[in-house]
């Protein structure tokens, strides 16, 4: 069986639209999750996923296999990057991190004695602790994990302001995170395998398989491009998915070429006051005529 541990939050005030693992669920991850495990499920292999607790009351499980929602989760110390400002908040973070992860832990240690799995295939487990994998791969289980982004590489490799951070939370405790098997990693780009390499993981530990779209849409003829040229952005709206970098990027596009009328749509929504701050930058930037937010809208 392949275990996800797909990202939740109950710290984070989400639109009351938001939910986390299917049929809860906060973004394209936790999609690609449910379908993985879905589709693994189909040709056969016997699933069960391990994730949060947190979840609307009344709604019913959508998967055809069992969903153990035991686990806590905290807001990962690393996500506010290295400015010296948000240091307060990340040491903060960093106490609650190891906190909770000792608290997930223990569930993985009783869980692991209760199951026996072929592999554990691990998907966004930031808030959640990298350690729970650590009674799989001590009982001989490989582990497997599914990386879009460097939030692994930060955790297992941080940057030195982080591994101050980590270390005033619990030396001990980070380094016990340090030592879960990573001898095979799936990257969802060579951008992301690339970035992994240059800060130390091993080559032969790095391979990619490319998800967010599907083998059928690679496959189609190309079809008739949108005119004018239209940029399409779906995410939550948070500082760590770089909806900024889109808007100065669109800035920048429009004044290398005007000719282009080019556009950008932002599907998804976020944390309120991080929204407001987009909404005043396309303001700022001059962007109001040819940058749409549509909000959420379903997979």
């Amino acid at each position: 069986g392949n275990t996800p541990g797909p990202q939740q939050s109950v710290e984070f005030s989400y639109p009351a639209e938001y939910h986390f693992y299917p049929p809860d669920t906060v973004g394209g991850l936790e999609l690609s999750a449910h379908e993985a495990a879905a589709g693994l499920h189909a040709r056969g292999h016997a699933i069960e996923v391990l994730t949060c607790e947190w979840r609307k009351a009344g709604l019913q499980e959508i998967a055809p296999f069992p969903v153990h929602r035991v686990l806590r989760y905290s807001f990962p110390a690393q996500y506010y990057g290295h400015r010296i400002r948000t240091i307060p908040r990340r040491i903060r973070d960093a106490f609650s991190n190891a906190r909770v992860g000792r608290h997930n832990l223990a569930i993985a240690e009783q869980f692991a004695k209760e199951h026996a799995f072929d592999v554990v295939y691990v998907w966004g487990f930031s808030g959640v602790s990298p350690a729970v994998t650590l009674p799989f791969s001590n009982a001989g289980t490989p582990i497997v994990w599914h990386v879009g982004d460097f939030n692994l590489r930060e955790r297992m490799k941080p940057h030195w302001i982080n591994r101050v951070i980590y270390a005033l939370a619990g030396s001990r405790w980070a380094a016990l995170e340090r030592t879960v098997d990573l001898r095979r990693v799936l990257a969802n780009s060579e951008f992301t395998r690339k970035a992994y390499i240059a800060r130390g993981f091993a080559p032969e530990s790095l391979a990619v398989v490319y998800r967010g779209v599907s083998r059928e849409v690679l496959d189609a003829p190309p079809e008739p491009k949108t005119q004018p040229p239209v940029v399409l952005m779906a995410c939550r709206i948070t500082m760590q998915k770089g909806v900024e970098v889109a808007l100065r990027a669109m800035r920048a596009l429009r004044a290398l070429a005007p000719e282009l009328h080019a556009r950008l749509q932002v599907v998804g929504t976020g944390d309120g006051p991080y929204v407001d701050h987009v909404r005043e930058l396309i303001g700022e930037l001059e962007l109001g005529d040819c940058v749409e937010l549509l909000g959420f809208r379903q997979h």
